[in-house]
């Protein structure tokens, strides 16, 4: 039984696991969603533990697996394969990773956000907020204070899509499933209304340690697609060494950090829902991306 709040939409959770994950607990928050709409499991890890997944979810959820057309991504490592259209999606599709965590509230602020946009993107919010999930906010933050409201949104764990615009760029393909800033510019491509909603939050699950370490220069990497603000980040690195050179100077970038993030906080209610000392990361934050934008570009030269 689904909630007549949510007539119109549908819930797609991705799981591309090569090792055992924490799939009682997705069991358990999808059970929650399906109480509100029809959820789809689209299942893209390996063989014996997508089969372990279709044992532990609910029966409410539909479990998917993508067909096998190999295809290399965009960033060399992850496998595209094409799942072909789903029969039943209704017109909006809410796709979120498994660490993205909905309320019913939250689930129906996204919705009325821009009904007509082709693409929606909230604002992630991790929890709990660990040392790595403060740094990883500063990100936000800044984010939020530079960029524009058409490309605000955070590194990609969910959005809500229509359905036609979807299908019509592929959106079934893993690739784009996985990684919703590629869906973001695809849909940009192709003259569709891409809207960041800067006043919709949502719960992701804060990363691991280990998990941190590893996500540091592939978000570095997801900066290709905007030449100008890759370039921007290619010159973070040569203009803290010429400030490092003036102590006093170096002294005052660090606290222009601050403020930028301060501001990308207070931005659309968010001081409600980010950590005030949270800013206080965004000097650490730079100087990570200063450095890991140029072992991305090593990166990507090395797997030419």
């Amino acid at each position: 039984m689904t909630d007549e709040a949510f007539t119109d939409a549908e819930y797609v959770l991705t799981v591309r696991w090569h090792e055992p994950g924490p799939i009682d607990a997705v069991a358990r928050y999808v059970a929650r969603v399906a109480e509100w709409m029809p959820v789809t499991v689209i299942d893209d890890s390996a063989p014996a533990l997508a089969a372990a997944h279709a044992r532990a979810l609910p029966d409410a959820v539909r479990h998917h697996r993508p067909g096998q057309n190999a295809a290399i991504g965009d960033h060399g490592a992850a496998r595209g394969v094409h799942t072909g259209r789903l029969p039943g999606l209704r017109p909006r599709v809410i796709i979120a990773a498994h660490d993205v965590r909905y309320d019913r509230d939250g689930l129906m602020a996204l919705l009325a956000a821009a009904p007509e946009a082709d693409i929606v993107l909230p604002q992630t919010v991790l929890r709990p907020q660990p040392w790595q999930a403060r740094w990883d906010t500063a990100r936000s933050l800044v984010t939020r204070a530079v960029v524009s409201a058409r490309f605000a949104g955070d590194e990609g764990a969910t959005a809500v899509v229509c359905r036609d615009t979807f299908q019509a760029v592929g959106g079934m393909e893993s690739r784009l499933l996985h990684d919703i800033p590629e869906l973001q510019r695809t849909i940009d491509s192709v003259g569709g209304e891409v809207v960041s909603a800067l006043d919709v939050y949502v719960d992701r699950l804060a990363p691991s340690v280990p998990r941190f370490w590893h996500q540091r220069i592939g978000q570095a990497g997801d900066s290709f697609a905007r030449p100008a603000r890759v370039a921007g980040e290619l010159a973070l690195l040569p203009s803290i060494l010429l400030a490092a050179r003036r102590p006093p100077l170096l002294a005052a970038v660090a606290l222009g950090t601050v403020v930028v993030a301060e501001v990308g906080r207070r931005r659309a209610g968010g001081a409600d829902h980010y950590r005030a000392d949270a800013a206080l990361w965004a000097p650490v934050w730079v100087a990570e991306r200063a450095v890991g934008a140029w072992a991305a570009i090593a990166r990507r030269l090395r797997h030419r």
